[in-house]
């Protein structure tokens, strides 16, 4: 149990791996689907070629505090494995977001 816990669902390729520890923006749900680098496609003919960026629907939905919590521990647990003095601050993070969630619902009438 030495090893950090990648759930099955997570699909961390080497290109998101790589946007992750480039600080880049990310779609966290990308790191939940089965294939997060199929945005686009290439079609060429004779000397010209067109890319067609396609919007999976799936990246536009919002994530319950299930699928948040996921996925941002996939993410930290990238970041952690090139920068674990960040564990600390990324844990510290996702504890406020689950606070802030348990207080919303219970606030809720």
């Amino acid at each position: 149990m030495g090893r950090s816990y990648i759930p099955q669902a997570a699909n961390v390729t080497t290109r998101l791996r790589s946007k992750i520890l480039q600080g880049k923006d990310i779609n966290l749900v990308s790191i939940m689907l089965p294939s997060p680098e199929c945005d686009s496609s290439v079609v060429s003919g004779g000397n010209i070629a067109a890319v067609f960026k396609s919007a999976d629907p799936r990246l536009i939905g919002d994530l319950s505090i299930g699928q948040f919590m996921v996925a941002f521990g996939v993410y930290r647990d990238v970041i952690c494995a090139v920068y674990p003095d960040r564990r600390q601050e990324l844990d510290t993070y996702m504890a406020l977001i689950g606070e802030l969630h348990l207080k919303h619902i219970l606030s809720v009438p």
